[in-house]
């Protein structure tokens, strides 16, 4: 029997249909989505031109992730979730749809974008943990590191293509077109969720009334310190990453001088790392040392923060983008595949929503603090003080959480 080639063992979880659809549609709904966060973030720096209204815009947009997942997945535990995924897709369309209708007519002040940022963020709560709870039954348990690999690469993929399209459709035609898109990369999107096959939500929450539905994610949690322990890691990359993010409008336009182009490639050299880690692990058969994976990615995390920091070059800064989206993707795949495989489905979408929380109380914390931060003593400084606190608290994570450093699984 032939041996399967590299490209065949790598895209293999792609031979199932309707997890190709699903991973499709993940592809050009968040192409919008990556294309219009870096339109809203170049437009309140230009009419800000406020590094703490770039914390804020980051803010809004990640805060409602610390309140609604819970909620949203609960309603992935009980209702079809494929449905609460479109629903939560519409209501983004929605949102974009007025974004480009107050272009338009010449309207759209921050306060304007600051809502949009905050709608973004409440249909993020529903939309992940129905998106996270469903990859799992699409493939066969073993091909689940490939799946959410491939699927973080179709994700990344729009990272990178989003910001640089966005880039060029800004200097071009202005921000109209760039709402658009977004509105028709979602209705894609839905189209072929239509078309996938996804299996039932299982019964089990639906037998209990949803206040114990609540209390049972997190006594789930209560009882299960590995997974706990994996889910407070994850506070780690969404404060320190998303801290170089936020400012990323400061960096192109003051540190590097590239102007709304040079912040489309920033953004997209992040995506391009990504891609890079999640097609390697993609094509691994099995890395069973998750555990030293995920913490020796916290330090190397830190230290690409701290160069990017010190680059006077776009150039310079593109490629440290790169290893710091290769490391970062690295943490997030390892520590979503270490979880998932973990946690029974029934409660999948509570643990994974909960997942989604740790990120809605880091990013903001990150991105309003190192706004501030750099509005007294610069961009520069102020994220070189951030990477140093990554490698820091990721070096003493790893020399203290022994049983996550000693993760083995298959």
């Amino acid at each position: 029997m032939r041996a399967p080639s590299l490209v065949e063992n790598t895209f293999r979880s792609m031979r199932f249909r309707s997890f190709r659809l699903f991973v499709l549609g993940s592809f050009f709904e968040h192409s919008g989505e990556f294309m219009e966060m870096t339109t809203l973030s170049w437009l309140m720096w230009k009419e800000t031109q406020s590094e703490v209204y770039l914390g804020l815009l980051l803010f809004c947009r990640i805060i409602p992730l610390a309140v609604f997942p819970l909620i949203g997945g609960v309603v992935a535990d009980r209702v079809n979730r494929k449905a609460v995924l479109i629903a939560a897709l519409v209501f983004a369309a929605l949102i974009s749809a007025s974004l480009l209708a107050l272009v338009a007519v010449d309207s759209l002040a921050p306060g304007y974008i600051l809502a949009a940022a905050l709608g973004m963020g409440l249909a993020t709560s529903f939309n992940h943990p129905a998106r996270s709870s469903i990859v799992p039954n699409l493939v066969p348990r073993d091909q689940l590191m490939n799946a959410i690999s491939l699927d973080t690469t179709a994700v990344f993929s729009s990272m990178i293509l989003g910001p640089v399209m966005a880039g060029q459709v800004l200097a071009m035609w202005g921000p109209e077109p760039v709402f658009a898109i977004r509105v028709v990369g979602v209705a894609i999107a839905i189209m072929w969720l239509l078309m996938a096959h996804i299996p039932a939500t299982p019964p089990h929450a639906r037998a209990e009334a949803v206040l114990r539905n609540l209390v049972g994610g997190i006594g789930y949690l209560r009882d299960n310190r590995l997974v706990m322990g994996l889910l407070v890691l994850f506070f780690v990359p969404t404060v320190f990453v998303g801290s170089v993010n936020a400012l990323l409008p400061t960096f192109a336009d003051e540190v590097l001088g590239s102007g709304e182009r040079g912040l489309g490639y920033l953004q997209g050299a992040g995506g391009a790392g990504s891609v890079i880690a999640m097609l390697t692990l993609a094509s691994l058969r099995s890395v069973r040392q998750k555990g030293l994976v995920l913490l020796g990615a916290g330090m190397a995390m830190g230290l690409s923060i701290l160069a990017f920091a010190a680059s006077p070059w776009l150039a310079l800064s593109l490629v440290v983008q790169v290893v710091t989206g290769a490391v970062n993707a690295a943490f997030n795949t390892t520590n979503m595949t270490l979880t998932q495989s973990l946690i029974p489905d029934e409660v999948r979408g509570r643990v994974m929503s909960l997942r989604e929380m740790t990120m809605g109380l880091g990013s903001p914390v990150g991105s309003l603090s190192v706004g501030a931060l750099a509005g007294g003593i610069g961009a520069p400084q102020a994220v070189a003080i951030y990477g140093s606190l990554c490698f820091l608290i990721s070096l003493g994570l790893f020399l203290f959480l022994t049983p996550v450093r000693r993760i083995q699984v298959a």
